[in-house]
């Protein structure tokens, strides 16, 4: 297996973004061409889960564009939410929901990403109730 250990560093502080640009950071993912982070804001009076990209250059870390996730209830769990380069998965905050977008089906006019499923996944009735505990794909 032919593996190499790649580290950067920033020379130059990048452009400061202020919360009600980029919204409530929640998460980040890494990757050698890109970072994403994941942040909650509220627009057009509904709560989006919002991809903020950047590109890496040689000194910083550059805004290249972002991408809308309409959340149905206006909030998901961050610990029980998956992000990548391809969707962004999260369960609604009553943990029995879960939602995927994908990244790369964008509606143009809007940055909103195409929901792409939706499914109750737990809708038994038990004491103790029964809830999502996790999320891989």
């Amino acid at each position: 297996e032919n593996t190499s250990l790649q580290t950067f560093k920033l020379k130059e502080q990048s452009l400061v973004q202020s919360e009600s640009i980029i919204g409530v950071c929640a998460k980040i993912k890494l990757s050698m061409e890109k970072v994403l982070l994941l942040s909650m804001k509220k627009e057009n009076h509904v709560m989006q889960g919002v991809v903020n990209i950047f590109t890496v250059d040689e000194e910083k870390l550059v805004p290249s564009g972002h991408i809308f996730c309409a959340l149905p209830e206006n909030a998901f769990s961050e610990k029980l939410s998956l992000l990548n380069r391809e969707y962004f998965i999260a369960c609604r905050p009553g943990r029995r929901f879960v939602d995927i977008w994908d990244l790369k089906k964008v509606e143009l006019s809007t940055n909103e990403a195409e929901m792409i499923w939706e499914r109750e996944i737990v809708n038994t009735k038990s004491i103790p109730m029964i809830k999502c505990s996790a999320v891989d794909f």
